[in-house]
């Protein structure tokens, strides 16, 4: 399965997550998003962003979407965010979405795929609550999967929920 794989300001194309989409034999596309301005302007307390902000990386998001015709698309934090202000309307998997405190994000629209957020219930980064609002009020099909996890989803990766949550998405 092609997946288009877009990783949160501490992650990267190789980090956790996409190295286990890879493992896994998926064909991912990951790109390198722009994250030292958000970075920056978050360690001054500031989000959302402003647009000038999430310009940048949301082109860069989009443009991959856009070339690779992926299966699904995969977002972790700030690329939740992302994934969730693409207009791409495909299977989508957000996992901790930081889609209301980055980008104002506070609804998905219908759209032609599934879409799960996996959040964790201890995160301490993203509250898990911004994901609880996020799915009741999306006009997709949407899944939303609590689970006893972190910001990082290390275990709930480990366990395959990640592959879980890919299978959903894509079933007919």
């Amino acid at each position: 399965m092609k997946v288009v794989f877009l990783h949160g300001l501490e992650g990267g194309p190789h980090g956790h997550k996409p190295t286990r989409l890879r493992a896994a034999n998926h064909e991912v596309i990951a790109p390198e998003l722009p994250t030292k301005a958000t970075r920056e302007l978050l360690m001054k307390r500031r989000a959302p962003l402003p647009a000038d902000i999430a310009a940048e990386p949301i082109r860069v998001a989009a443009e991959a979407v856009a070339s690779a015709a992926p299966h699904v698309v995969v977002g972790s934090s700030f690329g939740g965010a992302l994934a969730a202000s693409l207009t791409w309307g495909g299977p989508l998997v957000l996992m901790a979405p930081a889609a209301e405190k980055l980008v104002g994000v506070l609804s998905l629209p219908k759209r032609a795929g599934r879409v799960v957020i996996i959040h964790g219930r201890r995160d301490e980064v993203i509250p898990f609550e911004d994901s609880v609002r996020l799915a009741a009020a999306s006009a997709c099909d949407v899944a939303l999967w609590l689970v006893d996890d972190d910001h990082r989803l290390h275990a709930s990766v480990d366990a395959g929920l990640m592959d879980e949550a890919l299978a959903w998405v894509t079933a007919r």
